[in-house]
């Protein structure tokens, strides 16, 4: 087994939910990749913010205007998330340099 490997339980959610917060945030890649690496903390952010992502994408293709309360929290909970990711990028920038 390789031990530079992670091991994730879904390994192609982990690569599809890796890939959509490289393109989300393409400035941070080296560092997103480390952390997603090595910390179970950040995948699962990741996978939160996944979720938000395709709710609020849903929802705009819906352009349905009752669900406006519900994409007002869910824009709150993804800016929130973005926040905490940001933290990562932080943490990951002081460990690789």
């Amino acid at each position: 087994m390789d031990m530079h490997r992670p091991v994730y339980k879904n390994e192609e959610i982990a690569l599809v939910t890796r890939t959509l917060i490289v393109s989300r945030f393409p400035a941070f890649e080296n560092r997103i990749l480390e952390a997603f690496r090595q910390s179970s903390l950040f995948r699962e952010l990741c996978e939160d913010y996944q979720r938000v992502f395709v709710c609020l994408s849903e929802m705009s293709l819906q352009g349905d205007a009752a669900h406006s309360n519900d994409e007002e929290y869910l824009e709150r909970l993804k800016y929130e998330l973005e926040q905490e990711m940001f933290h990562y990028f932080k943490l990951y920038k002081k460990i690789n340099h």
